[in-house]
């Protein structure tokens, strides 16, 4: 079962098929991109990263949240963990220092959930 974690602002929720059109406005963005090291240019090509995001999760390796305001629902991000490799007990989070302070109180918590539910 995918493990959906809160704050008290947001929700940190598995990104759906129906989240393509976000992933997509984030991930053509160019703005955004230099941040997150991927680029589509179009809607289409956004299901690779779809697809990724669940191949990531049902291999053990990575684990993907769309980032949604609580009180409003909005979606305003991703924050993943990945190439998690259990024999070392280690894993890649996103930089928090590449991302506004929105970004930040999810991960400060993906973190102590991390630390006490190994």
């Amino acid at each position: 079962m995918f493990p959906e974690l809160t704050t008290e602002r947001f929700i940190l929720k598995q990104v759906q098929p129906g989240d393509q059109q976000f992933i997509f406005e984030g991930l053509s963005d160019p703005i955004a991109t230099p941040y997150y090291g991927v680029y589509y240019k179009s809607f289409e090509e956004t299901k690779t990263q779809l697809d990724w995001y669940e191949k990531s999760y049902n291999d053990g390796t990575g684990i993907h949240w769309k980032i949604a305001e609580k009180a409003s629902g909005k979606s305003v991000g991703v924050i993943s963990v990945y190439y998690y490799k259990p024999e070392h007990k280690k894993a890649e989070v996103d930089d928090p220092n590449k991302f506004q302070k929105l970004v930040y109180p999810p991960l400060k918590f993906l973190s102590t959930f991390a630390r006490h539910n190994p």
